[in-house]
């Protein structure tokens, strides 16, 4: 055995180990995550929040427990253009991608549902506002005004909707609505 065939085998050891290394951190972190709040929980769980949410990895099952939503909802952005033309942004519905989408959209979803929508998350408002009059935007057709609107329906209780289709999200109500000018979305 040569030098130089020890050292390899050496280095090829190393980034297997740095990254079982960050599973077993990421599973530690998760298990933690997910337990019920308490004293030691969050003084071990502070050190790996910030690296978490930075990464995008937290989970959270507050949709579970203690009080499961009861109201299927989607939001749309009504962009109005500079010559009075409209069209309908939607954000991501799952039940009307094909499985492979939702896996990349989930994320998308999960932001307009449980953040977006609520009015505890409203400082976001602004930004997504902005976000949908950017992706929309042409030289020859500006947006002017993005508004956000919230459909829902509310879920019946097991005993009397399981194996029926959802109701249709026929309540709406506009809760946002934010005016652009040319220069703020180039």
């Amino acid at each position: 055995m040569t030098p130089e065939t020890g050292s390899s085998s050496t280095n090829s050891k190393l980034p297997r180990a740095a990254v079982s290394c960050f599973i077993a951190a990421y599973a530690t972190g998760i298990g933690l995550w997910l337990c019920p709040p308490s004293l030691w929980r969050d003084n071990i769980v502070r050190h790996y929040e910030p690296l978490i949410l930075w990464m995008g990895l937290w989970q959270d099952f507050a949709m579970f427990a203690p009080d499961p939503r009861k109201i299927n909802l989607h939001i749309e952005a009504l962009i109005t253009y500079s010559d009075g033309s409209t069209v309908a942004y939607t954000f991501p519905r799952m039940e009307k991608l094909d499985l492979g989408t939702r896996i990349l959209k989930e994320r998308y979803r999960k932001y307009a549902n449980d953040f977006l929508n609520w009015d505890k998350d409203k400082i976001l408002w602004g930004d997504a506002a902005r976000f949908v009059a950017r992706s929309h935007f042409k030289p020859d057709k500006c947006p002017v005004t993005v508004e956000l609107i919230r459909y829902w329906a509310e879920i019946p209780p097991p005993e009397i909707g399981v194996g029926k289709p959802l109701p249709p999200q026929d309540h709406k109500y506009s809760f946002f609505s934010k005016t652009f000018t040319a220069d703020e979305l180039q």
